[in-house]
């Protein structure tokens, strides 16, 4: 029983997968969506005042003449002979620097996963649809604050969206996100995360942050480790997992078939039996934790939403970290 449960909590029910097949040309996201996304993010993010410092006050780990004292140390080879501090020099015998934190403009990645497991729903939109309007509303949010916002969006390829400033670069991302996302093959794999992130953490400054939008079932230890590799560049992170709620609970829907991610056979349940749903709620629970354990080792805040959530619950639960939690149907 337990072994078939660990199937069933990476299943896509195949009745489902047809369903999807037949709106596979239809936009991610709908015309009317995005502009209501559009409206919503504008409404909320404040917009950046004219003339300050392209991104707000926002003081990062970046070092240089700014508004906020930082530290007083021993001069550097390189430092800037400007930043003596002349007085500490004379009393110890030792040349000392002044240092501030420097404001800075924001800086936000997104990594949106379109991928084949990301490509399922059964209630309100696909966890992909949910993906892309998460990943909108950070990019509006931020652009509108001055900031600069970026993208790679993981599908059957890598696009890579550069990062830049101003609302119709957000605008343009959007589009983007709002494409069709027809069913991949179910053996079709997760891009490498891992080369992926150390080539973000080439490009990527301290202070940036990074957002995941992803159901995270690829998550293996080498992207664990990738990923904490990166939130020590003095990165923040932040991990949003996305399920829909047939994940977390199986509906009694009688005898069904159900194939695993990684096969086309299928294995027939009775979903009326008690046992059947209990043994796939503990094991969904225990692949949410293992989750989250697993993304907060590795340095990132965890929160987890279903598909099904409305966009206006979505902005709140954003600016939230700590312990791992879940919004929506199936919380």
């Amino acid at each position: 029983m337990a072994r078939l449960a660990g199937t069933w909590a990476r299943t896509w029910h195949r009745l489902v997968r047809a369903a999807a097949v037949d709106r596979s040309d239809r936009p991610l996201l709908s015309a009317d969506e995005l502009a209501a996304l559009v409206r919503l993010a504008e409404e909320r993010a404040p917009e950046a005042r004219a003339g300050a410092l392209a991104g707000g006050e926002r003081p990062t780990h970046w070092h240089g003449q700014g508004l906020d004292f930082q530290e007083l140390r021993r001069y550097e080879q390189g430092d800037d002979v400007r930043a003596i501090d002349w007085r500490t020099t004379a009393r110890t015998g030792t040349a000392h620097v002044r240092v501030y934190r420097q404001e800075r403009r924001r800086s936000l990645y997104l990594i949106v996963d379109l991928g084949a497991s990301m490509r399922f729903g059964t209630r309100v939109r696909l966890k992909a649809a949910q993906a892309a309007r998460l990943a909108v509303l950070l990019a509006l949010q931020c652009t509108r604050e001055g900031g600069a916002v970026g993208a790679a969006i993981l599908g059957e390829k890598v696009r890579l969206w550069p990062v830049r400033t101003g609302r119709r670069h957000a605008l343009a991302l959007a589009e983007l996100l709002a494409a069709p996302c027809p069913p991949l093959p179910i053996t079709h794999g997760a891009a490498d995360f891992d080369y992926l992130l150390a080539a973000l953490g080439r490009q990527l400054p301290a202070g940036a942050e990074l957002v995941l939008l992803s159901d995270f079932r690829w998550l293996g230890e080498r992207d664990a480790r990738a990923l904490h590799r990166f939130a020590a560049g003095g990165r923040r992170v932040r991990a949003v997992r996305i399920t829909d709620a047939v994940e977390h609970r199986l509906p009694a829907v009688g005898r069904a078939p159900f194939c695993a991610l990684s096969s086309d056979v299928p294995v027939w349940l009775d979903t009326t039996q008690a046992p059947v749903r209990a043994a796939f709620e503990a094991q969904a629970q225990a692949a949410d934790a293992a989750c989250a354990r697993r993304l907060a080792a590795a340095g990132a805040a965890y929160l987890s939403v279903t598909a099904d959530l409305a966009a206006e619950a979505l902005l709140p639960r954003l600016a939230e970290s700590g312990a791992p939690r879940r919004y929506g149907s199936a919380g």
